[in-house]
């Protein structure tokens, strides 16, 4: 499992996009009470997949290589830990190839040139088709069409990423950080008490903890990106920080 607003397609445009979906099986869209917004810092991710397509263009001084970079939008259901809400419709055929070797063969519905250059910027895992597995096991379950979906968390991550929690993070990359400072700069970024509902997640590798993800628990109905601070909710249960006091930031090699 790893957006700026646009126009959305047209319903009946969205339905025929829809279509193939519909034959297949899968839970009711919609029927969630939370989303988990998921960035993660892909130096780190490169450093356990370094063969990924993302990972040949991570260079130092490079955007992934110094941001929060977008892996998901994912509608969340109260205590599924594992998140298996998912594959909303899914034709019979698609969950078979939901692995990260097929990922490029699962459908995608077409996304306007704009949607397509924020994605790009923030989900440098699209060189993976990263946004095609997302979609498949994700965004079929958000009620939106895929555009819309995927604008709006391209529209999420451009927001963190020009906040100070945003910055702190860019100037400290390759460094350590202690967890607290760093929180208190989304608390900064978003209101006294905004980092309630931010999860950090950290590897333990070469005797250090290194950030891994940063997962913040959004309401159910989105608002636009520069209204984030409203859709800021307490994250389910299980999802709690795992990150101690000090986490590094690691490098992009």
């Amino acid at each position: 499992m790893r957006t700026n607003s646009r126009r959305l397609l047209t319903l009946a445009a969205a339905l025929a996009l829809a279509a193939p979906a519909r034959a297949g099986q899968g839970p009711d869209a919609g029927s969630f009470q939370s989303y988990v917004f998921v960035l993660e810092w892909l130096p780190q991710f490169c450093a356990k997949v370094p063969g990924s397509a993302e990972c040949g263009a991570l260079a130092t001084g490079s955007f992934a290589a110094t941001h929060l970079v977008l892996h998901g939008l994912w509608p969340n259901q109260a205590g599924d830990s594992s998140h298996a809400y998912g594959y909303c419709g899914a034709a019979v055929d698609q969950k078979p190839l939901d692995n990260s070797s097929t990922w490029c063969q699962l459908p995608l519905p077409t996304l306007t040139d704009a949607t397509r250059a924020n994605l790009d910027q923030y989900m440098p895992g699209t060189a993976s088709c990263l946004e095609h597995h997302e979609w498949t096991r994700h965004g079929t379950c958000s009620g939106l069409d895929a555009d819309a979906y995927f604008s709006a968390e391209a529209a999420l991550a451009a927001a963190v990423d020009d906040s100070a929690f945003g910055r702190y993070v860019t100037q400290n990359a390759g460094g350590a950080v202690d967890r607290a400072a760093l929180l208190a700069q989304f608390d900064a970024s978003f209101g006294t008490g905004a980092s309630a509902s931010v999860s950090l997640h950290c590897v333990k590798a070469g005797g250090e903890s290194r950030l891994n993800e940063v997962h913040i628990a959004l309401s159910p109905t989105l608002l636009p990106a520069d209204q984030l601070a409203g859709m800021l909710i307490a994250p389910d249960p299980s999802d709690t920080t795992d990150c101690p006091a000090t986490l590094r930031l690691l490098p992009a090699r």
